[in-house]
C-alpha cells in the first residue's frame, strides 16, 4: 500500500524523468524573475485574446446574489477592483499600485453597509 501511494505522490515527476531536457528548462524559466514576468504576461495576453475572441471571461464570475440585497453592490465594486489588481498583476508584476488595488478591494468587501449610502 505505501508504494502505490508513494507512486501517487510523485507521479507529476514522471515526465522529467523522461525528459531531461525539462530539468534545465525549469531552470531557465524560474531562475531569472524578469524573464518569468515576461512569460506570465505575454501568456496572459494570449488567454485574455483568446478569451476576446471567443467571448469567455478570463475569470471566474464572483456569485454576489447570495449576499443581503444591501451589500451586493460592495461585493461587485470589489470584484472589479480585484480583477484590476489581477490584471496589474499578471502584466506589470507584484508593486505598490497593484497592491492598492487589492487593499481597496479588501476594504470595500468588508464594509457591513452600502457603500452608496456610507459615501453620501
Amino acid at each position: 500500500m505505501a508504494t502505490n501511494q508513494s507512486k501517487l505522490n510523485i507521479g507529476w515527476f514522471e515526465p522529467c524523468a523522461r525528459d531531461k531536457s525539462l530539468v534545465n528548462k525549469y531552470e531557465r524559466l524560474y531562475s531569472h524573475k524578469e524573464k518569468l514576468r515576461t512569460y506570465y504576461a505575454s501568456a496572459h495576453t494570449l488567454v485574455k485574446h483568446y478569451c476576446e475572441v471567443y467571448g469567455l471571461a478570463n475569470h471566474i464570475v464572483r456569485p454576489v446574489n447570495f449576499y443581503p440585497t444591501e451589500i451586493r453592490g460592495n461585493k461587485k465594486i470589489a470584484e472589479q477592483l480585484y480583477l484590476k489588481s489581477r490584471e496589474i498583476l499578471l502584466t506589470e508584476g507584484r508593486g505598490y499600485k497593484q497592491f492598492a488595488y487589492l487593499k481597496a478591494a479588501w476594504s470595500i468587501d468588508l464594509l457591513t453597509e452600502n457603500i452608496h449610502t456610507r459615501a453620501r
